[in-house]
């Protein structure tokens, strides 16, 4: 039931552009389709609120210390979650979100994940994508009962319902500036930032490019809002918007209340699940990061500040990984360029490889006991007691980015050297994934598909088993990635010895089902 459900919505969600182009066309919404994937052609001005975010003009533009209360009181009205959708909510809130985001711990001085509640208690667009969610793990988790079989076709439409208010956010968001509804355009961002990643986890969907290039560009203009002026730096900008967003109004008489903001936690978190998918797409499409000019300010700390994105904070890989892999696909890139134009200087490529793995080097070196962190809040330091763990200890998460380091530097060694199984640097770096793999839970395998593709894709032989083991404790429901990695894997496999298998590279390998893959 599962199966056929994911292959309907695929169907209905493939539909050809003239098919999309009509349908937008109409002026209501069938009952017996799915909303078509948000289009990625955002142009510059189509991005400011949607009804359900009109509030927020008051929020922004009239909230003063004179009418805190009021304003207030506008802002968090909740909207009723009533039967069986508060006992999806609840179930989003508690297990499904902490599956997807094991690694998300944030400080309960912050506010903790507080603002997810918030958000989907009191926007719609927000609500109606944690219910898709919601809905379909549920099922998931109940899969062969009697009640799922005559509820599956809730999540078809959930799935219908978050796509269609997405659609008339985009269209309402329509002939207005950004920045007079800055809190209305980033919970769209953050929308689109999840249900993307839903539909190309779970429903395994070949539309993952068109809807992170829409995310892509909400990101690019909530950065170009005006604030710091156009010569600032991304960070600059980045934290400009963090600022206005933790503030009630931009526009107050008087001095504006620091007080964090629900929709400011958002957009951290949605930034950074942005910059990490952007990343290994990029692996998979070869070609360089759409952020790629942005990445380097967002993601590393200058004049010993931190940097404005802490990307281990939120999938478990620190940002010194995720920008190697970035670097690596502009070599790649480079190199082609270089071929195509037959001037190739190979002690050029060299250099650049070597500058990228001194880095990634220092990272598979680390010794977890030399990288604990002090808990300097008290609310932290009782989060951290046993009964409050998540269990993700600091031994398993420093394993976490020598996994992803050892195999960034197996990418790094096709880019510049080819498929070479039989490379002793190969050997090395596959051996050490593998005797890693032995100590992660199974489960969190979900969180680094890509790296476990990497790495089983070189594998010997001999190898194979233990990546089979892992996939056998994970269901496929929901382990839709980590199963696409999978099947990557055998098929490599089962050409392991095809003639003019010298000139594969990663790239194709993440092409080999005729459409590139997204392992996030």
């Amino acid at each position: 039931m599962a199966n056929g459900l994911k292959r309907q919505i695929r169907q209905r969600a493939s539909r050809s552009n003239e098919e999309r182009a009509a349908y937008d066309q109409s002026n209501h919404d069938s009952s017996d389709s799915v909303a078509p994937p948000v289009s990625s052609d955002i142009s510059p001005q189509a991005v400011t609120a949607s009804q359900f975010d009109t509030p927020d003009r008051a929020s922004d533009n009239h909230c003063t210390d004179h009418n805190q209360s009021s304003c207030d009181n506008h802002i968090h009205k909740s909207i009723g979650i009533q039967g069986s959708d508060a006992a999806v909510f609840m179930f989003y809130v508690e297990k499904v979100f902490p599956f997807l985001f094991p690694f998300y711990q944030p400080s309960l001085a912050d506010g903790g994940k507080a603002w997810i509640f918030e958000l989907t208690l009191t926007r719609p667009i927000v609500r109606q994508v944690a219910l898709c969610q919601g809905l379909y793990f549920s099922l998931a988790a109940a899969s062969g009962t009697a009640s799922s079989l005559s509820t599956w076709g809730q999540v078809l439409t959930q799935t219908q319902d978050a796509f269609g208010i997405l659609r008339k956010a985009l269209r309402y968001m329509e002939g207005s500036h950004i920045a007079d509804h800055l809190r209305g355009a980033v919970r769209v961002f953050a929308s689109i930032v999840q249900l993307q990643r839903f539909e190309n986890s779970v429903l395994t969907s070949e539309n993952w490019p068109m809807h992170l290039n829409a995310a892509l560009a909400l990101f690019q203009q909530l950065l170009d809002v005006p604030g710091d002026g156009t010569a600032a730096s991304p960070k600059s900008r980045f934290n400009t918007i963090t600022k206005r967003l933790g503030h009630c109004s931009r526009n107050s008489f008087d001095e504006p209340s620091q007080t964090s903001a629900a929709e400011q936690a958002a957009f951290h978190f949605s930034a950074s699940l942005l910059v990490f998918d952007d990343i290994l797409a990029a692996t998979s499409l070869q070609k360089r990061p759409v952020l790629y000019q942005l990445q380097h300010d967002l993601l590393e700390g200058s004049d010993g500040t931190e940097p404005p994105i802490d990307l281990e904070a939120v999938i478990g890989v620190r940002n010194c990984v995720l920008l190697q892999i970035s670097e690596i696909t502009a070599l790649d890139a480079w190199k082609r360029q270089c071929k195509v134009a037959g001037n190739l200087d190979v002690m050029e490529l060299a250099h650049r490889a070597m500058v990228i793995s001194i880095p990634l080097r220092h990272e598979t070196e680390v010794d977890p006991r030399n990288d604990a962190t002090q808990n300097s809040n008290p609310l932290d330091a009782v989060a951290a007691c046993a009964c409050f763990s998540s269990g993700l200890s600091t031994n398993v998460r420093s394993s976490i980015t020598r996994m992803w380091a050892h195999a960034a530097l197996l990418y790094l060694h096709v880019v510049v050297s080819g498929w070479q199984l039989a490379n002793a640097d190969v050997r090395h770096h596959v051996d050490i994934f593998v005797d890693l793999l032995r100590h992660v839970s199974p489960a969190l395998v979900r969180t680094m598909a890509w790296p476990f593709c990497v790495a089983g894709c070189l594998a010997e032989p001999t190898q194979e088993a233990h990546f089979r083991a892992v996939l056998e404790t994970l269901p496929s429901s929901i382990f839709g990635t980590v199963h696409n990695a999978f099947q990557v894997m055998e098929m490599v496999w089962r050409d392991r010895d095809a003639p003019g298998n010298e000139s594969r590279d990663l790239a194709a390998c993440f092409r080999i089902q005729d459409n590139p893959i997204l392992l996030v």
